[in-house]
């Protein structure tokens, strides 16, 4: 009896333990589903309230502002009205999607889900931000639901409440990747490579129900529709489209398209039953129901995205800017861009001097452009402007004035000096200023301390004294020295394969070589810089052994240093600031010039 009663407790005891372990797994799962999309702020109760089941147009009719999506750059405020931005905001991340809500911001960035208070476009304040864990590329919302399209992470939506604060409500994880979400009415579509096409149902509940899909698709690309069509344009299948009603109304049947377009379209934009679509050579507008084509716009354009809203045209060029145009005449009505690429750059105290290739444009510190000025010559980088060589003339900009030269033979080269700015021509070298010959013979670069030119001749270093006119020999190398600079105790020489520090008498102090030829390579009074790709290097010039090696994120097409700070162009983020510490850090960024860059406007 004793034992049956013990047998009895172990049980008693066992079961109690099984149901203690199972609530501490329930519990945990539970957290760990809360926890799948990490939010910021604090989490708040699920509303209940039925959705709202109103239509969620494509593009607004008379709205006030609008979103330009910059990429890198962040975004962009677009005042509809005057046809020009009026702020710009960094994320800190590379922008994918945006949509404007009432008085708020929904943008999705590669960091995750951001919400901004858009009530004041000119102040555009950010209210809070959530990690979604995937890539984050596109977002829609009706304001009380909200949807994210995060790759290979899937679909996410989320309750919100007061249209700031979120709830996760559910993650699903679908085959393929999730590149674009859209709402229209009841129904949320979306769209991926390796996932093709599905229609959802939003229920009364706030959960999504699957009603439709369609696997025949390889690389979608973008989706446009109206209450009557569905296009969605594929970039290797050409642009499909489909009768809404056949997505939406006759659930789980085999959906077919009504047409298949091949077209090499980069984007599309359904107005009723019009088919907008761009072209890198312009923009053509299809009738659905009569299926005659016109090509409305023409033109050379870069993978342009385009837009049409309230009587206008917008196609976002990328970083050749925006173009707008009148629906009805076709006419450009505004091009809106800074500059268009940065070839090299001249960094002054009231701006920056820029050249876009072609073209040289002055930015002031308010990054507003002042003017542009076009050349046809070949441009070399001085301290303070831009130098043209155009066979024997020369040209030199700065901020306010042009200063034009002609000499008797055709210049290769310019050099600046504390003493005077030189011309370096075919046979001789002339002074900038005076245009007095100042040195007979060919040369790659000069230098001048009080009354002694050093001109680097091929592989060597000569000394020419002004005062009598005789020359000296100073320096060889093995390898063709390109440039010479004096420091406070010597000299820094350049060649095609390393660099060599020199005392005042040219005896060798330091060297060090390159690893490889380097693509653009500037010095301060206290370090040498030199870049491949995006890889920088930074020399100590008063030790060569002191060497920083950076890996930055985006290629180096060209550097400037002054006051002591570094400065960078990248090809798609602009100029960028540096401090640079004793350590040989890059320390302090700050943007100096952004390259306008349009990828997409939303209003």
């Amino acid at each position: 009896m004793r034992k049956i009663i013990k047998n009895y407790t172990i049980l008693g005891f066992l079961i109690v333990l099984i149901l203690i372990m199972t609530s501490v797994v329930i519990f945990y799962i539970q957290i760990a589903k809360e926890r799948s999309v990490q939010v910021s702020s604090t989490q708040v109760e699920e509303v209940t309230n039925p959705i709202v089941q109103e239509k969620i147009p494509i593009s607004t009719v008379n709205a006030k502002y609008g979103v330009i999506i910059g990429g890198y750059e962040g975004f962009y405020v677009f005042d509809v009205e005057k046809k020009e931005i009026i702020a710009s905001v960094t994320t800190g991340s590379y922008v994918n999607d945006a949509q404007i809500y009432e008085d708020y911001l929904y943008l999705v960035d590669r960091e995750g889900l951001k919400i901004y208070d858009f009530s004041d476009p000119q102040k555009v304040t950010l209210l809070n931000s959530y990690s979604t864990f995937g890539d984050s590329l596109s977002v829609a919302t009706n304001g009380e639901l909200l949807f994210v399209a995060d790759g290979e992470n899937g679909l996410i939506s989320f309750d919100l409440k007061d249209k700031v604060y979120i709830r996760l409500k559910e993650h699903i994880r679908l085959r393929g990747m999730v590149t674009q979400v859209e709402m229209f009415e009841k129904y949320l579509f979306v769209i991926g490579p390796g996932l093709g096409m599905k229609i959802y149902e939003v229920k009364e509940d706030r959960t999504v129900e699957e009603i439709n899909y369609y696997d025949q698709l390889v690389s979608p690309r973008m989706i446009s529709l109206s209450k009557d069509f569905f296009v969605v344009n594929d970039d290797l299948l050409g642009i499909q489209i489909f009768e809404t009603k056949d997505l939406t109304t006759t659930k789980k049947h085999d959906v077919k398209p009504l047409y298949i377009w091949d077209e090499d379209a980069f984007s599309i934009h359904l107005v009723d039953d019009l088919l907008y679509f761009s072209t890198n050579n312009g923009v053509y507008k299809r009738s659905l129901e009569s299926l005659e084509t016109q090509e409305i716009i023409t033109g050379q354009f870069s993978r342009p995205n385009i837009l049409i809203n309230d009587g206008y045209i917008y196609l976002t060029n990328n970083e050749d800017g925006l173009y707008i145009y009148e629906l009805d005449t076709k006419e450009l009505l505004k091009y809106i861009n800074t500059v268009d690429s940065i070839d090299d750059f001249v960094a002054l105290e009231s701006g920056v001097l820029i050249d876009e290739g072609g073209k040289i444009v002055y930015i002031d510190k308010q990054k507003e452009k002042l003017w542009e000025k076009r050349y046809i010559g070949d441009l070399i980088k001085g301290e303070k402007g831009f130098y043209e060589l155009n066979e024997n003339v020369v040209n030199f900009y700065d901020a306010t004035n042009t200063i034009t030269k002609s000499f008797p033979e055709n210049i290769v080269g310019i050099k600046e000096t504390q003493e005077d700015v030189f011309v370096i021509a075919q046979e001789n070298i002339y002074s900038f200023f005076y245009g007095t010959k100042v040195f007979v013979g060919m040369a790659q670069d000069i230098e001048i301390i009080d009354n002694f030119a050093y001109i680097a001749e091929e592989d060597k270093i000569t000394e020419f004294n002004f005062l009598t006119g005789k020359s000296s020999f100073k320096f060889y190398s093995k390898d063709h020295i390109e440039q010479i600079h004096s420091i406070s105790d010597g000299f820094i020489l350049l060649t095609e394969k390393g660099v060599f520090r020199t005392d005042v008498n040219f005896n060798i102090i330091d060297y060090f070589s390159f690893d490889y030829s380097p693509d653009i390579i500037t010095l301060n009074d206290k370090y040498i810089f030199y870049s491949i790709g995006s890889q920088l290097t930074i020399v100590d010039l008063s030790n060569f052994d002191s060497i920083r090696i950076i890996n930055l994120d985006l290629p180096i097409l060209s550097m400037d240093c002054k006051d002591g700070y570094l400065y960078i162009s990248y090809s798609s983020k602009g100029i960028t600031r540096y401090s640079i510490t004793d350590k040989l850090q890059l320390v302090d960024e700050e943007v100096i010039v952004n390259i306008f860059t349009a990828k997409n406007i939303v209003f």
